[in-house]
């Protein structure tokens, strides 16, 4: 823990380190790291991520920690300190806190079919990213987890989460099928041939959206 603290204060932390918020807060950029800190929980909050709520009896509150990154520019200048409350979801139990975590990656096959026909075509091609992508995802199980170091809770309340946070064990299996579930609300026809491919419309008017995790490349005639 020790190094993961002293990488903190490194101008080269591009990597997400593992940390204590005390850890964070005892180095001389504290400032800068409390309120990301903050910026991540008020995004939770604004997101409908978790309720405050008694831990029911028989339950077990999953351990929650924080990582920290520092995002630099081309120059090699600090643009912004990053924090990110993830789950411990290797004390997660199967049958109570998951189920199912596979999730399907588009096929190597799909992205070439899709721009051979870009080029053929002289369709548009075009790219997203989608912004904290699996803090999106909702959750079909009944998970609780212990409030963010920093930000407890009154009486020992702990947080029932209605999206996932990352390092759940189902959360890039959650974002798949929210992902899924918005295309088709939004017309698109999921395709059979690869399950991370959705299309819109036919003939000379199509559009195509492929999906790796949360990263999306489209093709429109």
């Amino acid at each position: 823990m020790a190094g993961d603290a002293q990488a903190l204060s490194r101008p080269d932390t591009t990597e997400w380190q593992n940390a204590m918020d005390s850890e964070a807060l005892s180095r001389p950029d504290a400032t800068e790291w409390q309120n990301a800190m903050d910026s991540d929980i008020q995004s939770l909050i604004a997101n409908g991520t978790f309720d405050c709520v008694p831990l029911p009896a028989g339950r077990k509150a999953i351990k929650t920690k924080w990582v920290f990154k520092i995002k630099m520019v081309p120059s090699g200048e600090i643009d912004k300190y990053k924090a990110r409350l993830v789950a411990g979801g290797y004390s997660q139990v199967h049958g109570i806190d998951y189920t199912e975590t596979f999730s399907p990656v588009v096929k190597y096959s799909t992205i070439r079919l899709l721009l051979a026909l870009s080029v053929q075509h002289k369709w548009q091609i075009g790219q997203a990213d989608v912004k904290t992508a699996f803090v999106k995802a909702d959750l079909d199980e009944l998970i609780y987890v212990m409030p963010a170091e920093g930000y407890s809770e009154p009486h020992g309340k702990v947080w029932q989460l209605k999206k996932a946070l990352y390092r759940l064990k189902q959360s890039s299996r959650a974002w798949w099928t929210s992902l899924t579930a918005f295309m088709i609300e939004m017309g698109f026809t999921h395709a059979k041939s690869d399950t991370c491919m959705y299309y819109d419309g036919m003939g000379e008017s199509v559009l195509i959206v492929v999906a790796y995790v949360d990263d999306n490349v489209s093709d429109a005639s």
